[in-house]
């Protein structure tokens, strides 16, 4: 990797606190932020269901302020601990180029994987939109761009943005990759509850693909400005198409 790649400070003083604290300190660190992320994702959506889940307005709530809540962590975590938000990374990435490859990779990856599980006789797993009592086209649309501007950004803000550096304050820039790509499929367990074994071993072995892509596209361009628009474009990609296929139907 390049010397001028990183735009994020990860480097660790002799002597400093941080460097002489023990790995389990820093992974148990890494899932109370994770736990963290998910209890004030639940806890900031819950006005949405008051207002009611069923409805445009509701299911956009829903969306927009569970997505808020790891972000909101996130920012808690680096101005509480000192780290500033410059710990981000907040620069532009050098190749738009690369992150453009990354999302199309991800997301023709996630197409071949899908259509070889339903060869075999493998069902998708359900969508966590499930049981929602709205038109799919409706929730699709609002998907597309919530995709973009809510849900990837939030989500990188904590898993690429906060805790791979935190890991990586400890470890190598690879396991701090994997640490972050495994709590990162983790928080997608609780929406495959419903699916079958088979299912959600797919469906969870492609989250951790991706999951680590993004983290490589972390390291390698030091911007979380990338796995963001990567991780969005990703999910946008899945709706848009879906939305796509239902207006053929």
């Amino acid at each position: 990797m390049s010397s001028d790649r990183p735009t994020h400070d990860t480097t660790r003083s002799e002597g400093s606190p941080r460097r002489e604290r023990s790995a389990p300190w820093y992974v148990a660190g890494a899932f109370a932020l994770t736990v963290a992320g998910i209890v004030a994702s639940i806890l900031l959506s819950v006005p949405a269901f008051f207002v009611g889940i069923d409805t445009l307005v509701g299911f956009t709530l829903s969306i927009v302020l569970g997505e808020a809540g790891y972000a909101l962590v996130a920012v808690a975590f680096v101005v509480l601990t000192g780290r500033g938000l410059s710990s981000f990374g907040l620069g532009l990435p050098p190749s738009w180029g690369l992150v453009a490859l990354v999302t199309v990779g991800v997301f023709v990856f996630r197409t071949a994987v899908v259509v070889g599980a339903v060869v075999v006789g493998v069902e998708p797993s359900p969508p966590s939109i499930t049981g929602v009592d709205l038109p799919l086209e409706t929730m699709l649309a609002v998907l597309v761009p919530a995709s973009l501007l809510v849900v990837g950004p939030a989500e990188e803000l904590l898993f690429r943005g906060t805790v791979q550096p935190y890991l990586r304050e400890r470890f190598s820039p690879n396991a701090a990759i994997v640490g972050a790509g495994v709590l990162f499929a983790a928080i997608h367990v609780f929406a495959l509850i419903v699916a079958s074994p088979a299912s959600a071993a797919v469906s969870l072995g492609v989250i951790l693909v991706v999951g680590l892509a993004m983290g490589w596209l972390y390291e390698r361009t030091g911007s979380v400005l990338a796995p963001m628009v990567a991780h969005g474009g990703y999910n946008a990609l899945i709706f848009g198409s879906a939305y796509f296929l239902t207006r053929l139907v």
